[in-house]
């Protein structure tokens, strides 16, 4: 079971079942399951039960983590902390409402370019995301606090 839960901390808490495979035989990934040291998030991602929730529900989701949860990813203070994770998945998505349930969901097309790391959306995307759906003061805290950071318009 250590070998597994390693693995999934060294991959930020969140990995699919081909990069949790890499490091771990499936008889230590099926004995982390059954301890509790490893929770199956979706088909073929899995996640450490105290993971990122802003990590695991784009895991869930098969999505991106965007907005104020990528804001907060980057380092930059917020207006307000997201009550919910903010996702953004494909525009042709069908996500069912239970699945959706926890999570503000947003259907945007994504550029491989706007996505680091493959789970959180670029700074420069996270700062154009949160001008276009957040009300005024929390898209302004989020601007202003990218612009510190040495976010350049």
């Amino acid at each position: 079971m250590a070998d597994s839960v390693l693995v999934l901390t060294r991959l930020g808490g969140v990995a699919t079942w081909r990069a949790l495979r890499r490091g771990s035989s499936w008889r230590e990934i099926r004995q982390a399951l059954d301890t509790g040291g490893v929770v199956r998030v979706n088909r073929g991602r899995y996640a450490l039960p105290l993971a990122d929730e802003a990590r695991v529900a784009g895991a869930r989701l098969t999505g991106t983590v965007s907005h104020t949860s990528a804001a907060v990813h980057w380092g930059w203070a917020v207006a307000r902390t997201p009550a919910e994770p903010h996702v953004t998945v494909s525009p042709r998505r069908h996500i069912a409402a239970a699945r959706r349930e926890g999570v503000r969901v947003h259907w945007r097309v994504l550029e491989p370019s706007e996505i680091c790391d493959g789970w959180v959306t670029s700074p420069a995307r996270t700062v154009i995301d949160c001008c276009l759906d957040l009300p005024f003061d929390e898209a302004l805290a989020v601007v202003d606090s990218s612009w510190r950071a040495g976010l350049k318009p």
